[in-house]
């Protein structure tokens, strides 16, 4: 399942992977909130209660996390162990120059989304260079 996030200026979105955590959080979509914006990451505060299964405190570069102690939605631009655990929902790939360019305080908006699609907006160079590495590397392990 796919989930788009939006901005004033930007959308990318995000696959998610098939977990319980993952679907205590679709079935709460959409999520109306404000960028929490830090060196290593881009959060959202959402106040749902999801499971806790899976946590782990490495997180890399594209991961979406659920974040259960103070029950964020947080999308890494860096890489970096975490001091609290997470729970890796999904990935994205979009840059983390794109990532860094989301204001901390301006509104976002997750929802689902049935496809790749931002109301006319295309995938971004990067997130096509992204989508051609990953499918090389599959292709190259054949």
């Amino acid at each position: 399942m796919k989930i788009t996030f939006k901005t004033a200026t930007f959308g990318f979105y995000a696959n998610l992977n098939e977990t319980p955590t993952s679907d205590d959080i679709l079935i709460k979509l959409p999520i109306d909130g404000t960028v929490i914006k830090t060196e290593n990451e881009i959060s959202v505060q959402t106040h749902i209660q999801a499971s806790w299964q899976g946590t782990t405190l490495t997180v890399k570069t594209g991961d979406v996390v659920y974040k259960p102690h103070n029950k964020t939605i947080s999308i890494f631009y860096n890489m970096i162990a975490q001091i609290c655990p997470v729970v890796i929902i999904g990935t994205t790939m979009t840059s983390a120059e794109e990532l860094k360019s989301i204001k901390n305080g301006g509104k976002i908006t997750i929802t689902k989304s049935a496809n790749r699609d931002f109301g006319g907006r295309k995938m971004s160079q990067s997130e096509i260079d992204e989508l051609v590495k990953n499918l090389l590397q599959k292709k190259n392990q054949t």
